[in-house]
């Protein structure tokens, strides 16, 4: 079982959103070992590289790496401080900062490069005039601004490095269509709008100005990659086009009418494809025969002829700073770009005393001559580095691979060895990242599956997007700039200005980030309340994938909740440690109180962990249940087996959301006298909770009033048919003259069985309700 979080930046403090996402994994790492999974995979490591690290730093007069590093020793003291149950021991710790890691992130990017997935070109970029770097599409928000410095953003043309991943559009989206996956369907829907539908076809065009091969947009001509004709290359803001596949269209008046027009507009011959021998290894073909074989030649001849989105742009990675993964290429007059051996991977970055910002837009690597100097590997002429880095989301594409084998010298990660392992079972990270991350990490493990290295098509079974921690954070109007509270005040006018300029700035309530300056250091509540008691809370408020807003006062009464149930579960063991009777009562009273802590017992928890994921909806039925218990009379908790057999339930259920705490529960619950089941080991040694084999629960057709009730054991042997025939005896009467159009059934261990059936009346679809579960 691989249990998956993502992994941290190291920005020097954890704040309650990272205490939020490490809970949660936590509780089900533990909730899979209690279950008895054999092998639980639970590992961390550091999202090392970056601008905020390079920025951070460079304000504090520090170098990245040892500002980084001393970030990762305090944020690993702070996540054992939380006793989540990392693999500490069994994971050596991963930073995508480091050479041993960095190594094979330049050896994928040369596998890549080899495939002719990476390619250098012009284009109009996004330039950060704060972060001083190039950012990707992705990265600037519907404002114009950067995701992380929240400047304005400027076009630049500028020469830069991109991955292809337009040639697997159309895998990745088909990909989203698995049906193993779970949890994805929000994810699903961004991604497939974001790609695109993939309708259309791309093929590289040259760009000729006279006898010359250009690679800028400067009076030139398209060269037909397939006939060498030369075509027209029109910049005019008088011809209206559909712009819909970016910022370029190619027209084609013999196949499309609207084309005629603009050629004739523009004084361009109108030639008919069909007809006129452009190249004889295609004429006289048909239409299909043709696009066919055209695709497979610019394949083999790398200018495209893979079917893609028209809307998909590559990923553009090279980024302008000193902290980053080295890109490993080598440009040569002679041999051009030439990529550097495997042998002499990694690719490391120079060490500094200090970090210099060059004068131009460039990267700072690129004034350091001793490093950027070196011979062609080729053909041992001089030659310079390639000095760009790498975007960091390229580092986290596949981190979660190297987890599984993170010793390995010879090879990122050896395929037989990880492929047990995977995919990973539950992945739980932000919502945010929803979109760049879990592509380009989608992106490369497609690309590892068709090199045969993977065993799966997608690399995530379940995803846990949680929702987002958020607090109110502060920028300017005019330039985006984030501030810290401490910057800001409130003006007579109730206008909120910059204390040292008089600037009007934007309030809002947003992720916490150390970027946003509205992060909340949870170490004060946790010296507070303790470790558990904030997990309960954290837990208990709303569902994973549901927002939350940071506020003292709703925290203040969250906790006093949170502490108030603790109290009322430590006197449950506290009046459970006097004398118990071994022998049983049997009276009218304690017979109607043995049912009752019977259903009690079996009320459904285990489905809330393994398919809704809901741990809050958990921890609402452990409140009932304490409830229930502590209601009893003192009779009934000396002599009530079922009594017994429901607090030992409710230890065992609330180990994995709160272990130190259930664990001394479990102490004083194990030393009582006389206790009926013979109990040994601690609280992880005991076996998880299972409903009775004679439980009565519910097929249901769609209503909870149309309900019929077995047990356990006869409800789990039923089949798809025979749930159907009973159930259909169940349907109304006023439906019995309408068609069924489509029946659900929907089955899970543990859990009621539920057919739902869609039915046509009067041209429209009325649909049963489904039971909440």
């Amino acid at each position: 079982m691989y249990i998956l979080s993502m992994f941290p930046y190291p920005s020097g403090n954890l704040h309650m959103g990272h205490i939020r996402v490490y809970t949660i994994s936590d509780v089900f790492a533990r909730y899979y070992r209690v279950l008895g999974k054999n092998v639980v995979i639970h590992p961390i490591g550091w999202d090392a590289f970056g601008l905020p690290a390079e920025n951070a730093a460079k304000q504090r007069g520090h170098l990245p790496q040892v500002w980084t590093h001393n970030n990762i020793a305090k944020m690993k003291e702070q996540l054992k401080m939380l006793d989540c149950s990392f693999d500490w021991d069994r994971v050596s710790e991963i930073a995508t900062c480091n050479s041993n890691y960095y190594k094979w992130t330049q050896f994928i990017f040369l596998k890549l490069f080899e495939r002719d997935l990476v390619y250098q070109d012009m284009g109009l970029v996004n330039w950060d005039p704060v972060d001083k770097t190039v950012l990707a599409d992705e990265q600037v928000d519907d404002l114009g601004c950067s995701w992380r410095s929240g400047a304005t953003v400027e076009k630049r043309v500028l020469k830069q490095w991109f991955v292809r991943t337009s040639k697997l559009a159309e895998s990745m989206s088909d990909g989203l269509d698995d049906p193993s996956l779970s949890g994805w369907q929000h994810v699903t829907k961004m991604q497939k709008n974001w790609i695109g539908e993939c309708n259309g076809w791309r093929f590289d065009f040259r760009l000729q100005h006279k006898d010359e091969i250009l690679d800028e947009l400067l009076n030139v001509s398209a060269v037909h990659p397939f006939s060498g004709n030369l075509i027209p290359l029109i910049v005019s803001s008088k011809i209206e086009f559909d712009s819909s596949g970016g910022d370029s269209y190619l027209g084609i008046p013999s196949l499309r009418n609207e084309d005629v027009d603009i050629a004739k507009q523009l004084h361009v011959p109108i030639l008919q494809m069909f007809h006129t021998k452009n190249n004889s290894q295609f004429s006289d073909m048909d239409f299909l025969s043709a696009r066919k074989k055209m695709c497979n030649y610019a394949l083999e001849h790398g200018f495209g002829g893979y079917k893609t989105s028209i809307n998909r742009r590559d990923w553009l990675i090279s980024r302008q700073r000193y902290w980053g993964t080295p890109i490993p290429l080598i440009h040569c007059a002679k041999c051009k770009v030439f990529p550097v051996p495997y042998n002499q991977l990694p690719v490391k970055l120079p060490d500094i005393s200090k970090l210099v910002e060059s004068e131009v837009i460039a990267s700072p690597l690129s004034a350091m001559d001793d490093w950027v100097n070196v011979k062609c590997p080729k053909c041992g002429n001089s030659a310079k580095r390639e000095t760009d880095t790498m975007d960091t989301f390229f580092d986290s594409t596949w981190y979660f691979l190297r987890y599984l084998d993170p010793k390995n010298e010879l090879e990122p990660f050896n395929a037989k060895k990880i492929a047990p392992l995977l995919p990973v079972d539950i992945y739980i990270g932000g919502e945010e990242h929803a979109i760049l991350h879990l592509f380009s990490s989608r992106f490369v493990f497609h690309f590892l599956r068709n090199e045969g290295l993977v065993p799966c098509s997608e690399p995530f079974r379940h995803l846990l997007m949680l929702g987002m921690m958020t607090n109110e954070s502060f920028r300017l109007k005019k330039t985006g700039q984030y501030l810290s509270k401490d910057e800001v005040e409130l003006r007579d006018d109730n206008v909120l200005v910059e204390k040292s300029s008089g600037e009007i700035v934007e309030k809002d309530w947003e992720k916490m980030s150390k970027s946003k300056f509205n992060g909340v250091d949870p170490k004060q509540v946790l010296e507070e309340y303790g470790i558990d008691s904030i997990r309960l809370y954290v837990l208990a408020e709303a569902h994973p994938t549901t927002n939350r807003r940071w506020d003292l006062v709703t925290l203040t009464l969250a906790i006093k909740g949170i502490l108030h149930w603790q109290n009322r579960m430590w006197f449950l063991i506290h009046e459970f440690l006097q004398p118990r009777s071994k022998e049983l009562i049997n009276t009218e009273k304690s017979q109607q109180h043995e049912q009752f802590f019977f259903e009690e017992r079996n009320a459904i928890v285990t489905h809330r962990f393994n398919y809704t994921y809901g741990v809050n909806s958990v921890i609402k039925v452990l409140q009932r249940l304490t409830n229930s218990l502590r209601g009893a009379p003192r009779e009934i908790v000396g002599h009530c087996s079922e009594y017994e057999k429901c607090l030992n339930v409710l230890i065992v259920i609330l180990a994995p959301l709160a272990p130190h705490f259930a664990s001394e529960l479990w102490t004083g619950f194990k030393a009582s006298p006389n206790l009926i089941a013979k109990l040994d080991g601690d609280v992880w040694d005991q076996p998880w909770p299972q409903m009775d084999s004679h439980y009565l629960m519910d097929l249901i057709n769609g209503r909870e009033i149309n309900a019929i009730r077995m047990s356990r054991e006869d409800l789990e042997k039923l089949d798809k048919e025979t749930a159907i025939k009973l159930t259909k005896e169940l349907i109304p009467d006023e439906w019995k003259e309408k068609r069924i159009v489509q029946i659900k059934y929907t089955t899970c261990k543990n859990y009621d069985t539920e057919v739902d059936y869609t039915i046509k009346q009067k041209r429209k679809e009325i649909k049963a309700d489904k039971l909440a579960g």
